[in-house]
């Protein structure tokens, strides 16, 4: 009973779930969080800027230590030929001609009419011919904004400052999908520029119910970070649970899609993803229409769809590009291959060495003369092999791209031939480490093949020490297992555990019958 009341307090299965749950009854947002509130704080909100101008100057000296960093550029000059003012921005960060045409030159040759009060506000109004330009009162704001590629203008005798979109980032060119290549279906794939990974999305979904959201995040990177959803389709419920969770993060500095994924996350150690992530935009597209939200990162070329389900980790963008027909054969063939990669290692071993009965004398034969000078239990060399074969991939990735296949090559002819031949391994079980390694392949999800990983461990561990009564506890833990995962409130079984209607199944449904969202997204 002992062992039984472990498990159960491990898995959680006596315990009430008590967190957010995607329900059909729900109504508004979920309790005690107010979407209004969630915005990242700011250790500096309360600053205000100086009416005296050298004071701003030396303040955003001082912020940006121009005494060893000259990135900061400080062009004073003459408002109107009248008034003192000076205009900051990073170097490389803002474009310089755009400051020079509509900041500097409208700035100096403009005219200041005599019953001005407030010469921030007539200024942005009447002088610089600038489109996206704003007023503050927040010395925070200003830093921030410098920060970010803007300009800020300073005046003499004003409390606030100008704030102009003068940016202009490094950026690469719109290019084909790196990891999520498809033979029909869009070639474009997001950048490290959120701006233009937004308008990548808007050129997929033409509705006007498309909602994007911006927000800092980071106490001091202060990233922007991009929440899109469908106002008329999302969910309510699930909206206000993203908001909560992404204001809810608390760290110096974001950096990338997948932080954001780590840190809203309910299970940090489960090795399944709660996010799909991609870098196609029309994928994103797709999960929009069925009222999933998308969350984007600057600076990172991966967006991140949420809700997520089993069966969305094993389709692909080129799925609904096909025939109905096909489509529904492709998934079934990825799917026997995530099952291949999971359970064929476990079953191999837990016959070989449990349940010699299930196999003819011929096939028991063959294993044990490819075994004879093999010194390894036939245990070790399985798991051996199969840390071999993730060292060959991880190896093949990271190296460039044709060294990468010289090295996939080197590690599965030569090396798997060498180890043969010198009686380390049998050629049976490189056989099924290599029908396993193909089988992953078919995942086509990067974080869901390397979880994978682990459950085919515990198969192996679990045919080792039990046959397949060792076999079947394993599997039904990894059924209770996925069977209590959420993901923002969604089972992750869904649509089949609890049973509803999804274009997302074992079968893709006719394009032209496909005219309503998926139950379990409401």
């Amino acid at each position: 009973m002992g062992i039984f009341s472990a498990v159960k307090k491990l898995f959680e299965f006596d315990s009430v779930y008590d967190t957010f749950e995607l329900l059909e009854k729900e109504q508004g947002d979920p309790s005690d969080h107010v979407i209004e509130k969630h915005v990242c704080q700011s250790s500096d909100d309360t600053s205000v800027i100086s009416d005296s101008l050298s004071e701003n100057i030396n303040t955003m000296r001082d912020i940006y230590h121009t005494d060893i960093c000259k990135d900061l550029v400080i062009r004073e000059f003459l408002l109107c030929k009248k008034v003192k003012a000076a205009a900051l921005f990073l170097n490389g960060l803002s474009d310089s001609r755009m400051i020079n045409d509509f900041i500097l030159r409208d700035g100096i040759n403009g005219i200041i009419s005599e019953s001005a009060n407030d010469l921030c506000s007539y200024a942005a109004q009447n002088v610089f011919t600038i489109n996206d330009i704003k007023i503050s009162e927040k010395l925070s704001e200003a830093k921030e904004s410098v920060r970010d590629g803007l300009c800020v203008v300073f005046i003499e005798g004003c409390n606030n400052c100008i704030i102009a979109d003068t940016r202009l980032y490094p950026d690469r060119s719109v290019d084909t999908s790196e990891n999520e290549k498809g033979v029909f279906g869009p070639k474009d794939s997001f950048t490290e520029n959120i701006r233009t990974n937004i308008s990548l999305i808007r050129r997929h979904v033409h509705t006007t119910d498309l909602v994007c959201e911006l927000r800092p995040c980071g106490d001091e990177s202060r990233t922007s970070i991009g929440i899109l959803f469908r106002d008329e389709v999302a969910s309510p419920a699930l909206i206000a649970e993203v908001k909560k969770r992404i204001a809810s993060i608390d760290t110096e500095a974001i950096l990338s899609t997948g932080m954001i994924t780590q840190l809203t996350d309910n299970s940090s150690f489960s090795p399944l993803p709660q996010s799909l992530l991609t870098e196609r935009p029309d994928r994103c597209a797709s999960y929009l229409n069925s009222g999933h939200v998308v969350i984007l990162c600057d600076t990172s070329p991966v967006a991140a769809i949420v809700p997520v389900t089993l069966s969305s980790l094993l389709t692909t963008a080129e799925d609904v590009y096909a025939r109905p027909l096909i489509g529904g054969i492709m998934r079934l063939v990825r799917l026997f291959g995530a099952l291949i990669s999971i359970t064929v290692p476990g079953i191999f071993i837990a016959v070989v060495m449990h349940h010699q009965g299930f196999l003819s004398s011929e096939i028991l034969t063959t294993i044990i003369s490819s075994r004879k000078m093999v010194f390894i239990p036939i245990g070790a060399e399985l798991i051996l092999l199969l840390l071999i074969f993730q060292l060959v991939r991880e190896a093949g990735m990271r190296v460039p791209g044709s060294i990468g296949q010289a090295i996939g090559i080197i590690g599965g002819l030569v090396l798997g031939q060498a180890v043969v031949a010198a009686n380390l391994a049998s050629s049976v079980v490189l056989i099924v480490v290599a029908l396993t390694g193909l089988g992953t392949f078919c995942i086509p999800d990067y974080s869901t093949s390397l979880a994978a990983v682990w459950f085919r461990l515990l198969f192996v561990f679990a045919g080792w020490a039990g046959g397949f009564l060792g076999l079947t506890s394993a599997f039904l833990l990894f059924i209770a297992y996925m069977c209590n995962m959420k993901s923002y409130g969604v089972p992750f079984l869904s649509p089949f555990a609890p049973k509803t209607f999804a274009k997302r199944g074992l079968l893709r449904g006719i394009i032209n019958k496909e005219r309503r969202n998926e139950d379990y997204m409401n």
